[in-house]
């Protein structure tokens, strides 16, 4: 029967149950006893919130399906605490030149910040995050039942963790998914690509039938826009999916090595021949808006995304929507990625700015944001009937489990190096995307950039 065909009471009982069963299957995998006790954040905790009343914070947050939502629920913060917030979100690249040179510069401008989990490690060792463990110890600033700090998916703690100091607390827990056509695919009899052979079989299909006219879709979308945090990272995930190494045992780079050349050969050529014109200015947001839009088919894309696929009232293929884990090669892993609150080492507020940042990291505030932006760091809220209920479909639940289940939580682009390698690998994308060198070129002269990089950092003293 046509799930469809049922009564709107019958059709929420089967998706329940059904979304009920692969969270249930698949949390075997990654999620470890929690409490399920009821609304952890009814009563605020045993602590005093008001300890810090009078005092004023700055909070910066990278604009993300997350932040305009957050920012509503502040002034219920606000109220109870006596703490003031003034919520600043800036666009991805705006905010971490802003959020380097606050840090840097020693201004304390900013007292709460996002971090992602690329610049972590490079933060840590410049000594510009506030280590943790004194206010999560302390009993007057933390309730250690009430904040339950095992309750953070382990693979998010274990990546905030450096040194034996935990530096931030985990917001999110992403990576990078395919986002599909499901009617499309169901007509054409196609399976979402689990390889990369077949990615590019799917994409050729697809392809074939826009210029049959058959259908107006373009095959493919993926960033290409200059960036170690846009196609630096989407091309990395690239060669970890498919079980190479950036790096040597003796950090030097491998970049020139056949099966490099060919994954970069391989995004590249993706890009050129099956993705919209001017896609390689596109971060996340534009190809989450031609993806609603019913302009691509097929999108590499981010969990934490879906929310604005699926809105109806804002995407033309709300429900159309299939979702996978992406294509793996032999041997490859998902990196993990995750958004972070972290305390600005220089802040004139550490107090006010800690309290900020367990509320906004609690079960019941990842909760309720969960379910707009549907990857919540913590295990109790994808044990939560609400938050699955908000997931796209059981597929979109299997998909993001599955994914981070087998997530390595010290992905690549945690090296302090990254912002300058991701770069170079961005930069050649473009160059290779323009027709201005080939694949093999861009990856020879990459590789001899990254080697006078970490020549320089003094790797190899």
């Amino acid at each position: 029967m046509l799930l469809s065909l049922l009564p709107l009471s019958a059709r929420t009982h089967m998706r329940k149950a059904a979304l009920g069963l692969v969270v249930g299957s698949l949390a075997l995998l990654i999620l470890v006893p929690v409490s399920l006790a009821a609304d952890p954040t009814a009563d605020w905790g045993d602590i005093d919130w008001r300890q810090f009343a009078g005092d004023r914070i700055t909070v910066a947050m990278n604009q993300m399906t997350y932040s305009d939502p957050a920012k509503l629920r502040v002034p219920a913060f606000e109220e109870h605490t006596g703490i003031k917030v003034d919520v600043i979100i800036l666009p991805e690249a705006q905010f971490r030149q802003k959020r380097t040179l606050d840090l840097s510069s020693g201004t304390g401008d900013w007292d709460a910040i996002h971090v992602g989990l690329s610049f972590v490690q490079r933060y840590v060792d410049s000594g510009w995050l506030e280590p943790l463990d004194s206010y999560l110890n302390d009993p007057a600033l933390t309730d250690a039942d009430w904040l339950d700090f095992d309750d953070f998916f382990p693979k998010t703690r274990a990546a905030g963790h450096i040194d034996g100091n935990q530096y931030v607390i985990p917001l999110t827990a992403e990576h990078t998914v395919m986002w599909y056509r499901k009617d499309l695919f169901d007509k054409l009899g196609l399976s979402p690509p689990s390889t990369f052979v077949e990615l590019v079989d799917a994409a050729a299909r697809l392809m074939a039938e826009k210029d049959a006219g058959r259908t107006n879709l373009f095959p493919y979308a993926n960033r290409s826009m200059r960036g170690a945090g846009q196609s630096g990272i989407t091309f990395l995930d690239f060669l970890w999916a498919n079980g190479l190494q950036v790096f040597d045992e003796d950090d030097k780079p491998l970049l020139a090595m056949p099966e490099a050349i060919e994954m970069m050969d391989l995004y590249t050529s993706l890009l050129k021949q099956y993705a919209p014109p001017g896609v390689g200015n596109w971060t996340w947001y534009e190809i989450t808006e031609a993806f609603a839009q019913d302009t691509v088919a097929m999108a590499y894309a981010g969990n934490a995304m879906w929310g604005l696929v699926e809105d109806p009232e804002k995407s033309k293929v709300a429900g159309k929507v299939g979702y996978s884990t992406g294509p793996l090669g032999e041997g490859g892993q998902i990196g993990l990625w995750s958004w972070n609150y972290a305390i600005n080492w220089k802040s004139k507020n550490k107090g006010a700015a800690w309290l900020f940042v367990q509320w906004a990291t609690s079960h019941n505030e990842l909760l309720e944001l969960g379910k707009v932006f549907g990857a919540p760091a913590r295990q109790s809220v994808w044990q939560n009937d609400d938050f699955i209920q908000a997931l796209p479909s059981s597929e979109a639940a299997e998909a993001s489990l599955r994914a981070l289940a087998i997530a390595n939580p010290k992905p690549i682009w945690m090296h302090p190096m990254f912002p300058e390698f991701g770069d170079v690998l961005s930069a050649k994308i473009g160059s290779i995307v323009a027709g201005l060198e080939t694949a093999e070129e861009a990856m020879q002269d990459a590789n001899e950039q990254v080697l006078k990089i970490m020549e320089k950092a003094g790797y190899y003293d």
